[in-house]
């Protein structure tokens, strides 16, 4: 009986703990779903090309001053378009960055909306998370391939590195989108002259690497600096007294070289006559772009980074400034390019 006893007791914990451990797996899976879990699915079929899309606007409505949602020069990306409308290869992009593109949230919506409206029928389905790559699988067949690398806490000089050129050599890009500019403005004080430094030395080197690739640069959308501030706070004691006792906090200010930095970014891709998404300025510009994303609570709490959804708006965005893109070209192509 005793025996029995001890027993039943041993199954009912076996039961909870195993219970509990289950509770713990899934608070964990939880959290790492929310970082990204997007399992990308080929179409069935092939997407009929060559006719206008719905581009949508994602653009938050409570937005400020936020500007239209387009590619500075998006004549640039004709040649893009061109290739993928010839159905006679792949048409890849490769988009490289730091941590906003190695959280993979980013890149991997973009690729999703492009994939939905010009088939992706070129790349195998795929589940990517943060642990994993966002690198395409491909099939070899005609159509969309997007593929996105980053590092975190890099800046455009760490990729002009002979390892960085040739992964994405070897990718064979069609069109290679550049999203570099928080970390290089992340410092107490912001220089343009080396910026402007390290984006030449990379476009030299992609330009001898990849010669026939299509360059699209991007903006940063505002970050914050973070600061320790010590405050005397009034604390109450077990014996009911209150002293006064000094308290460590962390305040966030808002990096004001961020819109020094896209000037930098902006001029660079205007002399050079490069393609240029203007995230910052669609976002709001130097009064609301780092505001917006705050107040709408996209952006963690390091006021760094962004929200799963808040990366999810700006791939989105993104997208969207490429497909109105190719919407004019198609306008521009049946009016015997005289647009």
């Amino acid at each position: 009986m005793r025996l029995n006893k001890l027993c039943l007791l041993w199954l009912m914990a076996t039961i909870c703990t195993s219970f509990s451990c289950q509770g713990q797996n899934d608070t964990q899976n939880k959290a790492k779903a929310d970082t990204l879990a997007i399992k990308q699915e080929s179409n069935a079929a092939p997407v009929e090309l060559g006719k206008p899309v719905k581009v949508g606007n994602s653009k938050p409505t409570t937005f400020k001053g936020t500007k239209p949602n387009i590619i500075t020069r998006k004549e640039k990306l004709y040649p893009f378009f061109d290739t993928l409308l010839a159905m006679q290869r792949p048409t890849r992009i490769v988009h490289i960055g730091d941590s906003h593109v190695r959280g993979h949230s980013f890149t991997v919506e973009a690729r999703k909306r492009l994939e939905k409206e010009w088939g992706a029928q070129a790349v195998e389905p795929q589940v990517i998370e943060y642990k994993t790559t966002a690198l395409a699988t491909e099939t070899g067949k005609p159509g969309l391939v997007y593929h996105a690398f980053g590092k975190n806490g890099a800046t455009c000089l760490d990729f002009t590195t002979n390892e960085y050129i040739q992964k994405i050599v070897s990718l064979k890009p069609d069109m290679i989108i550049i999203s570099f500019g928080t970390n290089e403005c992340h410092v107490k004080k912001y220089d343009p002259a080396p910026h402007r430094k390290a984006l030449d030395k990379m476009l030299k080197l992609l330009n001898d690497s990849c010669p026939n690739a299509i360059i699209v640069m991007t903006t940063p959308g505002g970050a914050h600096f973070s600061k320790k501030r010590t405050v005397v706070k009034a604390v109450k004691q077990k014996n009911g007294k209150t002293i006064n006792k000094k308290v460590n906090n962390t305040i966030y200010i808002e990096n004001p070289s961020t819109a020094t930095c896209v000037n930098t970014i902006t001029t660079f891709a205007k002399e050079n006559d490069l393609a240029v998404w203007d995230m910052f300025y669609i976002g709001g510009g130097k009064e609301f772009s780092t505001k917006n994303w705050v107040n709408n609570r996209l952006m963690k709490k390091d006021y760094v980074h962004y929200t799963l959804k808040g990366y999810k708006i700006q791939g989105d965005l993104l997208a969207e400034a490429i497909l109105r893109a190719y919407n004019d070209y198609l306008k521009n192509k049946s009016n015997g390019g005289n647009n």
